[in-house]
């Protein structure tokens, strides 16, 4: 059995044990005897937030935080101290944390022997009881030791492994790897993470979480590299499902909706049919509102068809800002007609882009057209287009009446419109082409002010 409780009782460092909001629970004796209340008060004011952020860090991603600041120690003063937090998980939620405070002025005395032997026990024992699978690589990548974990998951005998470059990176993922690792080498980060696949002895592919950290000796070289592997398949394909059944949610919505819709027209072609069997004479006023009816349902069917089937999606490296000013063109006629004023801002030498370019062209279509549409008595539509870190954004803002708040959450839904003969289906298909390119679509109204629409792609 570990003691972890002696070792965390008579460890010469200060160690608080702290709640997830970070709210002191004990602490142990070195920290007890230097007569304050809480870890705080030994934080100077400008050092507070620093410290906040790493307990905050710790508890989200469930791996190690700190840094070094000062400490104002009661009796011996201001000092140096290099702080640690260390996330306690259960059942892969984060608990609680120890913290940790090292003073950087006193010179490190070997511990004895029994406090060594605790604390390799401790690690030992996460390294071969943890359910994640766990490996260590020297500075060269090459394999010392992987747990048992690590052997179960990917299908491997330890004896397979050692002394070699792991097998388990699909060759795709040969080059990122090996740039990630020597990346944290050089660069002395405390850690990365990131998503990945990984590759099992059958040829199976594993969604995984891959987290890396140096292990450094007293002179601050790397000796050592662990990496621990989180298999992710099981959360992917729940939330996989959980997609799924949001899908067949809208597609119950979008049937019901459909009924509803194509119900009406129905009912009046059915009444004119009948009064013509009736030997009612066809009129050009029935003719006119049978032809209306029929548009009705074509326009409602002809989205339908467009949000649902595959499209061709012909993806090429494209200019966005020209592909915009084709479409403030092809509504410069109707902007006039209408008195609205179009006032376009576009930045120029924007990165490239690879899009499907008339899809891209659909959707800022439907902006404007739904802009101006917003202000039958004239007014100015802003179009913005810049370049902002990794993202290009485009936005679209009217002066038109606005959506109130409680219809703004609805917008989305099939067949949910603001407008006299809207179907709500337009920006269905525009969510979905954006999508398509992993951007997101943002809305922001004000009643009686306008509304800004704002279409977020990423490079």
């Amino acid at each position: 059995m570990v003691h972890t409780h002696t070792l965390f009782e008579w460890h010469p460092d200060l160690i608080w044990t702290l709640d997830v909001e970070g709210h002191m629970l004990s602490a142990n004796r070195a920290a007890s005897q230097i007569g304050t209340q809480s870890y705080e008060e030994l934080l100077l004011p400008a050092d507070r937030a620093n410290v906040r952020a790493w307990l905050m860090g710790a508890v989200a991603q469930q791996v190690p935080h700190g840094g070094q600041s000062a400490l104002a120690h009661p009796v011996q003063g201001r000092l140096q101290a290099a702080w640690t937090v260390l996330p306690i998980v259960e059942a892969q939620q984060t608990v609680g944390l120890y913290l940790i405070a090292r003073n950087l002025a006193v010179e490190e005395s070997p511990p004895p022997d029994d406090e060594l032997r605790e604390v390799k026990e401790l690690l030992e024992s996460v390294f071969r009881y943890t359910k994640d699978a766990i490996v260590l690589f020297d500075p060269n990548g090459v394999v010392l030791r992987v747990n048992e974990a690590f052997e179960r998951i990917f299908g491997y005998e330890r004896s397979e492994l050692m002394g070699r470059w792991l097998p388990v990176t699909p060759e795709f993922e040969v080059v990122a790897v090996q740039t990630q690792f020597n990346k944290l080498i050089q660069e002395g980060h405390s850690y990365t993470e990131h998503e990945t696949r990984k590759l099992c002895k059958d040829g199976r592919l594993l969604d995984t979480l891959v987290t890396l950290s140096p292990i450094k000796n007293r002179d601050g070289q790397v000796v050592a590299v662990t990496g621990i592997v989180r298999d992710l398949t099981e959360s992917k394909t729940t939330q996989q499902l959980l997609v799924q059944t949001e899908k067949l949610s809208v597609a119950g919505q979008l049937a019901a909706g459909v009924a509803h819709e194509i119900r009406n027209p129905l009912t009046a072609l059915k009444g004119f049919v009948q009064l013509m069997e009736g030997g009612a004479v066809a009129k050009e006023p029935y003719l006119r509102v049978m032809a209306s009816e029929l548009n009705r349902i074509e326009l409602i069917t002809n989205e339908l068809l467009m949000l649902a089937k595959p499209q061709a999606h012909s993806v090429k490296v494209q200019d966005v800002g020209a592909i915009l000013l084709e479409v403030i063109a092809l509504f410069e006629t109707q902007a006039i007609l209408r008195d609205v004023q179009v006032i376009a801002e576009l930045e120029r030498d924007l990165p490239p882009f690879a899009c499907d370019e008339n899809q891209l062209k659909q959707v800022f279509i439907n902006f404007l057209k739904n802009a101006l549409e917003a202000m039958p008595a004239g007014g100015r539509i802003d179009i913005a287009l810049w370049h902002d870190g990794d993202l290009i954004r485009v936005s679209f803002a009217d002066q038109g009446g606005g959506i109130a708040p409680e219809l703004l959450t609805r917008v989305g839904e099939p067949f949910f419109t603001t407008k006299e003969k809207g179907t709500g289906l337009g920006f269905m298909v525009c969510k979905q082409i954006i999508e398509n390119h992993h951007g997101e679509i943002r809305i922001e109204s004000v009643v009686g002010a306008g509304t800004t629409i704002e279409v977020l792609l990423p490079l």
